[in-house]
């Protein structure tokens, strides 16, 4: 589930469908959701409120929150810390986003333990700021978090623990 079509999306959604995995997308901007490739595996919603999907979201689905600004994601990832309990919740953006969002979300009252299991800043810290190397870093991220959550490992080259961390 990604909320957000914008310059990121548009890199890690092509490379998502190449996966296994069903995939929506919401977003207010119709004219971005229309660059998205057409796939039976990418569902597509122009919306007026993102946030009002949150109930839509499969308690399974792995979330990305990615909007086209930092007020949006934040009401976004508040509805989901408030109503919801995913696998995977990330937050795209800065470690200067995150501590502000995480600061901000306090503020509001919510529980820190819910605050701390936010993935934010999304992605591996890897590669450099342009959309097409944050999306490799975010795929890489969500195979590696499915394959936790699955107990799934890998005997070729497995990542340490410690370079999988925040």
């Amino acid at each position: 589930m990604i909320f957000g079509a914008g310059h990121v999306a548009q890199a890690l959604i092509p490379l998502l469908l190449k996966l296994d995995c069903q995939l929506t997308c919401y977003d207010t901007r119709r004219e971005w959701l229309g660059k998205l490739p057409e796939s039976s595996k990418l569902n597509k919603f122009c919306v007026e409120n993102l946030e009002e999907n949150v109930e839509e979201t499969s308690e399974k689905a792995f979330v990305l929150i990615m909007t086209h600004g930092h007020r949006s994601d934040f009401y976004v990832v508040q509805k989901f810390i408030e109503r919801r309990n995913q696998p995977f919740l990330g937050v795209i953006g800065s470690r200067s986003k995150a501590a502000t969002l995480k600061k901000e979300l306090k503020k509001e009252g919510l529980k820190q333990n819910k605050i701390e299991n936010i993935f934010c800043p999304l992605g591996f810290s890897l590669g450099g700021n342009h959309p097409q190397e944050i999306a490799v870093s975010i795929a890489a991220q969500l195979l590696y978090e499915r394959d936790k959550l699955f107990g799934k490992t890998h005997t070729r080259n497995p990542v340490p623990e410690s370079m999988c961390t925040s």
